[in-house]
């Protein structure tokens, strides 16, 4: 887009810099339509994660569990059952019962889940946390109870993963736009664009979508066996630098200011005032008409 163009022409959507620039005049409503789509797709693809990849093998898991175990003083007692047992398994996640100090790795699941007799540990390319049984009190964990818990807390799980998900990006995305509203709106500033603070809010916001849709790509990937951890993990750390790189495009798609045409920065108007009054009149000028 040329620097004479006017804001007006400049057409709103999410998916190049240019168009990325259209949503500093773009209506609230728009803008909200296209990132509540946007949070809908994630979540919906979290979703489909979480259903497909994990809740199988927790719920195999669940039925291989041996009857009569229970956790009482902290303890988990198996019941009767002194042998390691793998639950189940996929790429995503297994499930296992050991009665050895430290959980196995030789799972090649991205999350490990084991049950030993002092805590449920939880391990991944990040290392290992372990979950006391005392806060689960005194209570039966045998295949019986145990399945009837989870098909009774199932969907509340899901509900609450669809909540936390959608607080988590609105909380997010409100913060990115805020301070990189000050961004956009400074170097706007300093490129001579015809741009407020509002309008950079909502230039922020408007390249926060590519990097989201990116992510969601990402996870559908993943959750198809096309892209490892690892790469899902190089996505994440950098969605965000995606989004800080259709902001900065943006800013040289933005129209310039009218009063910025031409002139030269490094001169004040009072010094263009005086250079003014100080120029000899040309004495090849033709004289005013009477």
């Amino acid at each position: 887009m040329s620097d004479s163009a006017t804001s007006t022409e400049i057409d709103w959507h999410p998916f190049t810099p240019r168009g990325v620039a259209g949503a500093s005049l773009a209506s609230r409503w728009q803008l909200w339509v296209v990132l509540g789509v946007t949070a809908v797709l994630s979540t919906l693809m979290l979703l489909f994660f979480l259903t497909t990849c994990w809740t199988p093998v927790i719920r195999e898991a669940i039925d291989r569990l041996p009857d009569g175990g229970y956790v009482r003083g902290g303890m988990y007692y198996p019941g009767g059952t002194t042998s390691d047992l793998l639950l189940a398994e996929n790429r995503f996640l297994s499930a296992a019962l050991r009665w050895r100090e430290r959980p196995a790795q030789d799972h090649a699941a991205d999350v490990r889940l084991t049950l030993q007799i002092d805590g449920l540990h939880a391990c991944s390319l990040f290392g290992c946390a372990v979950i006391s049984y005392h806060s689960f009190g005194n209570v039966p964990l045998g295949r019986t109870e145990t399945g009837a818990w989870w098909r009774a807390w199932h969907p509340a799980f899901l509900a609450a993963a669809v909540v936390i998900h959608l607080f988590v990006l609105v909380i997010v995305w409100w913060l990115l736009a805020v301070f990189h509203g000050w961004a956009i709106r400074m170097l706007g500033f300093y490129l001579d664009r015809q741009i407020d603070f509002a309008g950079a809010a909502r230039v922020a916001q408007a390249a926060l979508v590519p990097g989201a849709l990116w992510l969601t790509a990402a996870l559908f990937f993943y959750t198809q066996g096309w892209l490892n951890l690892y790469g899902l993990i190089v996505v994440i750390v950098m969605h965000v630098p995606v989004g800080w790189v259709y902001a900065a495009a943006a800013c040289w798609h933005l129209p310039r200011r009218p009063d910025a045409a031409g002139s030269n920065p490094f001169h004040t108007e009072a010094e263009a005032e005086a250079s003014a009054e100080a120029a000899p009149d040309n004495p090849f000028k033709s004289p005013p008409a009477p």
